[in-house]
């Protein structure tokens, strides 16, 4: 397979803290910093890593966004088996820094929300230069941080490529041309009570995920519509960050190899439900998927 994955490049910072004491001012905890700090990637980059755990061997994964130029950060991306190319560079990492006690996310402090207009105009007008349209499929992963232009969704909207999009946007006509549109029930929700257009329009098939209580695909034919629930399997979740990454590259990776929605709805879901039992933005492999399935 050749899969990529452009959109917002995030890392998530783990910092493990503890408490015993509660503060004199006001009635809440006071934590002490604890001596793990744990970086794991997120959002795209987090995307991209599932899809090169679940891809056969001899895959190739790539990456396009803006990274950050700390070499550690590109490092990370790069260990997990993933090829960053047509990247421009950013003084800043958007960083999701969450404070972990006993394996629960007490707060989170986030470092910047959105790429400014110079790292913007630069990642797009590289990727329009450099950008080949050869790919099985093609994952935009777009958090609303700035990287996914109207002109980069129109260069993969209207190519040859499979396209996944997993948008946080309320208005999704810049992805008209795509041909899955892989969201949640909250943002299905929003994108459809704050726009002015019918967002079926845009899409062959809508994934909509509804966490424990499973999904939903809705796939277009002539004006005419299908409609398949998914039940999941009842687990214990342990933490649901990055379980939608997860979700989207498993189907994505299954909808590559058998061209079937259905069959590819139904690995992501079980995929998804493997990563919600591990704590963090966690990595499915292959191996695990298989052993699930």
């Amino acid at each position: 397979m050749k899969i990529l994955v452009i959109g917002d490049i995030i890392f998530d910072k783990y910092t493990h803290v503890s408490t015993d004491r509660m503060s004199q001012e006001s009635n809440f905890p006071i934590y002490d910093l604890g001596n793990i700090v744990e970086f794991r990637l997120g959002g795209a980059a987090n995307v991209a890593a599932n899809v090169a755990a679940l891809v056969p061997q001899g895959s190739i994964v790539h990456i396009s966004g803006i990274v950050p130029k700390d070499i550690s950060a590109y490092s990370l991306i790069t260990s997990s088996g993933v090829s960053a190319i047509n990247c421009s560079f950013s003084d800043i990492k958007l960083e999701k820094h969450r404070f972990v006690n006993e394996n629960k996310i007490v707060f989170r402090l986030d470092n910047k929300k959105h790429f400014n207009e110079n790292e913007i105009n630069s990642f797009e007008k590289m990727f329009r230069e450099y950008y080949e349209d050869d790919y099985d499929a093609v994952i935009i992963s777009d958090y609303d941080k700035g990287t996914i232009t109207e002109e980069v969704a129109k260069s993969i909207c209207l190519g040859e490529s499979l396209v996944i999009v997993d948008s946080k946007r309320n208005d999704l006509r810049r992805f008209n041309g795509a041909d899955v549109l892989n969201i949640n029930n909250d943002e299905c929700f929003r994108q459809h009570l704050h726009s002015d257009y019918i967002v079926e329009q845009l899409f062959n098939h809508i994934l909509v995920t509804h966490g424990k209580h499973g999904s939903k695909l809705r796939s277009y034919y002539d004006e005419k519509y299908e409609e398949i629930h998914f039940t999941t399997e009842k687990v214990e979740a342990i933490d649901v960050t990055g379980c939608g990454d997860t979700h989207t590259a498993a189907f994505t990776v299954k909808m590559v190899e058998s061209r079937n929605v259905t069959e590819a709805a139904i690995y992501a879901t079980k995929c998804a439900t493997l990563a919600v039992q591990k704590f963090g933005t966690s990595i499915i492999s292959r191996k695990e998927a298989a052993e699930i399935v």
